[in-house]
């Protein structure tokens, strides 16, 4: 409800009056009523023929009339307060009060206003952070998981892992066996094993891994076999039988349990890192 402050004049007055008798006219009318000081002279009415009558009210100790006009039938409206006579003492009317008390809600309100919106930019921001620290999170595990052949040292995981199985498999064709055409395979690793002692035992260079001498176990492999070939191989003698007994047994429980693979690798990083 706005406050509109004047110093009294009923040429002031008579300016209100004409506006509330054209609004009537034009078949607008507006509710109005008249305080003298705090008493309310005029009751809230669209009736013109009691305006006048605020001035019968009007005292020599007088300090204000208030004509508050209405937003048509809604309880909207605007006060002219027409000061008389100014009050030089502590205390405060009710139109004061009133005034008062709208002008300290409003700044309270948009205070607290203030307040809400600094609190919610805080959270968004705190939010905002959290957000893209576990995004960076995310892309650093994510490049961890790119890379499976993860390195121990400088010692690739899948070139250690090959180098480990080379003197077990050669100290234990047989166990080849069980894999398909696994018997031919194991077959030229014994012919291979047979060759290299004979060097050693002739005291003459030790010659080159082969695996052509038993022409007719290769010939009849098949594709996949040949590339079991090839691996074997590439690989070199790097632990002792006790030692690649146990890979194997950790291999073959890995095996049976693939979902084990990655918690043995990721734990296996980690004990490396202490």
């Amino acid at each position: 409800m706005p406050f509109i402050n004047e110093k009294y004049s009923e040429q002031k007055i008579d300016n209100l009056y004409n506006f509330l008798q054209s609004s009537k006219e034009q078949g607008e009318a507006e509710d109005y009523e008249i305080f003298v000081d705090a008493f309310k002279v005029v009751k809230r009415t669209n009736d013109l023929a009691r305006f006048e009558t605020y001035s019968n009210f009007i005292q020599p100790e007088t300090k204000a009339v208030t004509i508050v006009i209405y937003d048509g039938t809604s309880p909207r409206n605007t006060k002219h307060i027409f000061t008389i006579k100014e009050d030089n003492t502590n205390g405060l009317s009710g139109v004061d009060v009133d005034t008062r008390i709208e002008e300290k809600l409003r700044s309270e309100k948009e205070k607290w206003e203030t307040d809400l919106l600094k609190k919610e930019n805080e959270k968004l921001k705190t939010e905002l952070s959290e957000a893209e620290a576990y995004i960076e999170e995310l892309e650093v595990n994510a490049e961890k998981a790119k890379d499976k052949k993860f390195r121990m040292g400088d010692v690739n995981v899948g070139e250690f892992a090959s180098v480990m199985l080379e003197g077990f498999v050669r100290r234990n064709p047989q166990l080849l066996t069980k894999l398909p055409g696994g018997e031919a395979l194991a077959g030229v690793i014994e012919q291979d094993n047979a060759d290299r002692e004979k060097a050693l035992l002739d005291k003459s260079p030790e010659p080159e891994v082969s695996f052509k001498k038993s022409g007719s176990a290769t010939d009849n492999l098949s594709e996949e076999e040949k590339s079991y070939l090839d691996f074997i191989k590439s690989l070199k003698d790097k632990f002792d039988h006790e030692q690649m007994t146990s890979v194997m047994l950790i291999l073959d429980v890995l095996a049976k349990s693939p979902n084990d693979i990655d918690p043995t690798i990721q734990y296996l990083s980690d004990l490396h890192k202490k």
